[in-house]
């Protein structure tokens, strides 16, 4: 994975992945990109409803809000990175799309 600095957010994304490896379910490390294996990971449970935020859909990392920050982040106030109209276009949002609905049972 880039180093990168996350801060307490780090430690929890190396917690929760080090869990889906105790759980049987993943390997103690993440891969180089774990979006698309944590996606897979939820699609494939039996959870009715799965609710997944375009920014993960994309692949964006920074997050459409921060707590606690009223002037010194732009919450819920980020641009997409292209036009509604073709922000699938590019293949590993497409790509992540296609993976649910695969898992899902509506490829």
């Amino acid at each position: 994975m880039a180093p990168r600095v996350l801060g307490g957010r780090g430690v929890s994304i190396q917690s929760g992945w080090a869990s889906t490896g105790l759980a049987g379910v993943g390997d103690s490390a993440p891969p180089e990109t774990p979006l698309t294996a944590v996606l897979d990971f939820v699609a494939e449970t039996p959870a009715p409803l799965l609710v997944v935020p375009l920014e993960d859909m994309l692949g964006l990392e920074d997050q459409p809000n921060l707590p606690g920050t009223i002037d010194t982040h732009p919450n819920w106030r980020r641009r997409m990175p292209r036009p509604v109209e073709s922000l699938f276009e590019e293949p590993g949002a497409a790509g992540r799309a296609d993976l649910l609905a695969r898992a899902r049972g509506r490829a």
